[in-house]
């Protein structure tokens, strides 16, 4: 791929890169022409006129076209990128909640998000798909184009977009084989934090006690809630789960012997 394409990508200039690889693609169709475009369009998908098919059709394409021995790879790469852009449109959603929580209808979103992105391991060594896919995690803060959201206006609205593409990503990469839905909706829970449930669920007095945030504490009831989370063996898939988990308790200074009975209790009355 020239070195023109991989700039445009490293800077979130998905639409510039995504036209020079059609172009590229008339010339020499290759699994990595297909890879990276999937790679563009994930990223533009909130743009007007945008639709999953094509994102997936350059997924089975570049599945089609390498060769059997990196089908593993491509699919463990496309995993990280679906991964990568689930933890984004959270992270959006939850901004924008914020947002209607302070008052706000309409808020000025800009063309890009300012979330880094989740690096997945770029090196020297690395697959072509691991390198490829990279690209997008180190323009530090370079995200998704929100063009497409800006247009909408309503907060409501976008979030309504926001959780309704993140389903259609986990539903249609699942149905490829790519990752499973449980680990995806668990990177992916764009819920509206509802102040009124945590109160209805008899916790409260626990949310108090450790003055968590609400946002975080429906989000440590998923994780309590999660087999992968507390799993006793330490399965490779888990490890995120259980640093964020982890991470949660340091936040609000949780000490080592109380994790326990919080998990318990989270467990028992699940809020989420």
């Amino acid at each position: 791929m020239n070195e023109i394409i991989v700039l445009d990508i490293k800077g979130g200039r998905f639409l510039k890169a995504e036209e020079q690889l059609n172009e590229e693609l008339k010339n020499n169709p290759n699994y990595e022409i297909y890879f990276s475009l999937m790679l563009c369009k994930v990223n533009l998908m909130f743009e007007k006129d945008r639709t999953m098919d094509e994102i997936l059709y350059c997924f089975k394409k570049s599945l089609e076209l390498v060769e059997s021995e990196k089908k593993e790879e491509l699919i463990l790469s496309t995993k990280d990128v679906i991964i990568n852009i689930l933890k984004q449109i959270k992270n959006l959603y939850e901004q924008l909640e914020k947002k209607r929580n302070e008052g706000t209808k309409k808020f000025l979103i800009g063309s890009l998000i300012s979330i880094t992105s989740i690096a997945v391991g770029s090196n020297d060594n690395s697959n072509v798909f691991t390198q490829i896919a990279s690209l997008g995690a180190l323009g530090g803060g370079v995200g998704m184009s929100l063009d497409g959201l800006e247009q909408i206006g309503d907060l409501k609205l976008i979030q309504e977009k926001i959780t309704e593409i993140g389903n259609s990503i986990i539903n249609g990469f699942t149905e490829l084989g790519v990752g499973n839905k449980t680990e995806f909706n668990n990177t992916f829970i764009p819920k509206k934090i509802s102040y009124l449930s945590i109160q209805n669920s008899g916790l409260e007095e626990l949310k108090e006690t450790y003055s968590i945030g609400d946002e975080d504490f429906v989000r440590m009831s998923v994780l309590a809630n999660s087999i992968k989370t507390i799993a006793m063996r330490n399965f490779k898939e888990n490890e995120e789960l259980k640093k964020e988990w982890e991470n949660l308790n340091k936040r609000y200074n949780i000490s080592f012997l109380k994790k326990g009975d919080l998990m318990q209790k989270l467990k028992k009355n699940p809020i989420h």
